[in-house]
């Protein structure tokens, strides 16, 4: 969530845990219609993950997909809160693929499965480097295909990511062209459906 210590200060805990809540029931919906996993909430962050614990051959075009989704929903849940003269929130979302170790990680008094690697360092790298509202990924991602056409996908080149010697092609998604080449309307009002009922 973009500039959430500013959001978080001068409000009570509870409120925003409020506003968090909010909006990852919704970010949930969208990672299960993706067959996507939620690893874990980390504050203001949500950490999500295809192909494990079961293997998805899809697990970048349905990881790219779910990435629009959430801030489609985030959009949309945004001016339902703004009607309601209630804070908002904008997102950065950054996706990457590749070979992580997935297992149970902790100490015997408490274990947790996730995931680790360098795929998920690129990935936080690349949320942090996105702007508000906007979704990147890397260049590999795109070799089995994706939601939209390539065009919808912006270069931006090689990337020096803080902790990596090696740069990282990096894409930025155009997040309203992939969302309308996919009509993904009928799918947000599924789940705002879903969620409020």
């Amino acid at each position: 969530i973009v500039g959430f210590t500013k959001l978080s200060e001068g409000r009570e805990p509870g409120e925003v845990v409020a506003l968090l809540n909010d909006y990852f029931g919704y970010f949930a919906l969208a990672a299960e219609s993706c067959n996507g996993t939620i690893d874990k909430f980390i504050g203001d962050a949500i950490m999500i993950v295809f192909g494990v614990p079961a293997e998805d051959e899809h697990h970048a075009l349905h990881a790219m997909t779910c990435g629009m989704l959430i801030q489609q929903l985030t959009r949309r849940i945004n001016r339902i809160r703004e009607a309601r003269r209630q804070p908002t929130v904008e997102l950065r979302v950054g996706i990457s693929s590749g070979s992580m170790l997935a297992g149970n990680l902790g100490s015997s008094e408490r274990m947790q499965y996730t995931v680790i690697g360098d795929t998920v360092n690129v990935a936080a790298r690349l949320c942090g480097m996105a702007k508000p509202g906007g979704v990147l990924l890397t260049e590999s991602m795109l070799s089995a295909g994706q939601p939209g056409e390539l065009r919808h996908y912006v270069p931006l080149g090689p990337s020096q990511l803080r902790g990596r010697e090696e740069n990282v092609e990096v894409r930025a998604m155009d997040v309203e062209a992939v969302a309308h080449a996919v009509n993904a309307d009928q799918l947000i009002e599924q789940m705002l459906s879903a969620v409020t009922e």
